[in-house]
């Protein structure tokens, strides 16, 4: 079920309103659980990647997460036990404040390639924190990408994905920082993408 797979015209008007804030748990019993934060001035890369992050985690875990902005985010009386962080400290205020803080050092890890990304993992005051940054506002998707085949075992098959089960994913002990030997990941050549059924 792809409940938020949706136009990114429909993305950005219902994130900076409020209104992609149905049927998920974000909020039980009066306490956040867990949300996807964008800032909010986002773009279309950035939204495609919060998207694509939160239709993988329901497909692995069963669990509808919300995409909200930083503004709603800073909102929330009491903080989620979990956020997953989409952006950098320029683009996304929540990440700001925790490297102000000294807590992280997302900007110091960034790659200069433009397509280079940063996962990364941290605990602050109760609160589990997955970062997803990148150079250009493109390679927050590649981060959203390597992170669910390296850390939740996604494999990408020309005739399907490989989504395994699982009852959460990984926030801790996650760190990784990737530059791409080519200034660009995209090629437009012919392609050899393998079929799932070569690996069953």
């Amino acid at each position: 079920m792809k409940k938020l797979r949706i136009y990114f015209t429909g993305v950005m008007f219902a994130i900076t309103t409020g209104v992609l804030a149905v049927d998920f748990d974000l909020v039980k019993d009066g306490c956040a659980v867990s949300a996807i934060v964008l800032g909010q001035n986002f773009n279309e890369p950035t939204a495609f990647a919060a998207l694509e992050l939160a239709d993988f985690v329901e497909r692995i875990t069963g669990k509808v997460l919300g995409v909200v902005s930083d503004v709603q985010y800073a909102s929330i009386p009491s903080p989620p036990n979990k956020a997953l962080l989409i952006g950098d400290a320029v683009s996304n205020s929540v990440i700001n404040g925790l490297e102000t803080a000294g807590k992280v050092d997302i900007t110091g890890q960034l790659p200069a390639s433009e397509d280079g990304f940063v996962v990364d993992s941290a605990s602050d005051s109760g609160v589990d924190y997955l970062f997803f940054a990148g150079q250009r506002p493109r390679a927050c998707y590649y981060a959203v990408y390597r992170y669910l085949e390296q850390y939740c075992s996604v494999g990408y098959f020309a005739d399907g994905d490989h989504v395994p089960q699982a009852t959460d994913i990984p926030f801790s002990a996650v760190s990784m920082v990737d530059e791409p030997r080519f200034p660009i990941r995209i090629f437009r050549g012919s392609s050899g993408v393998p079929s799932i059924k070569l690996y069953q």
